[in-house]
């Protein structure tokens, strides 16, 4: 596991990470997050975990 200078370069690391998977789904619309794409294996909601975004 990478370790950190500090406290806040990890809680940086963990924001901007969660900002791009925030970002992956932004452009999905409501009626296509339950469409399956064989090349993913899953759903955007399938990914989505509860309580994100």
């Amino acid at each position: 596991m990478r370790e950190y200078e500090s406290k806040q370069a990890l809680i940086y690391e963990i924001r901007k990470t969660a900002e791009l998977f925030i970002k992956e789904f932004n452009g999905i619309a409501e009626a296509d997050k339950n469409i399956r794409y064989n090349e993913a294996g899953r759903t955007p909601q399938d990914t989505n975990l509860d309580g994100w975004a």
